[in-house]
């Protein structure tokens, strides 16, 4: 995930899993390069951050998880 990824107007944030729902995350981020971007707070251990098809996502949307690497 690149940082462009986690912005929202002047908020950056991520999308984590929750059960079936989307939910907006607010973080923090730290150190980016061409390979990522630390997220230094807002998270929390286990928690399933959604990396693909984020794009057009909306707070609460329905989501399907594949786990599959």
């Amino acid at each position: 995930m690149c940082s462009s990824d986690l912005r929202s107007g002047t908020e950056t944030s991520v999308f984590i899993a929750v059960g079936d729902r989307a939910q907006r995350r607010p973080v923090t981020t730290g150190v980016a390069d061409e390979q990522g971007v630390e997220i230094t707070s807002g998270l929390n251990p286990g928690d399933l951050v959604i990396t693909r098809g984020q794009s057009g996502l909306v707070d609460g949307a329905q989501i399907s998880v594949d786990l599959a690497p």
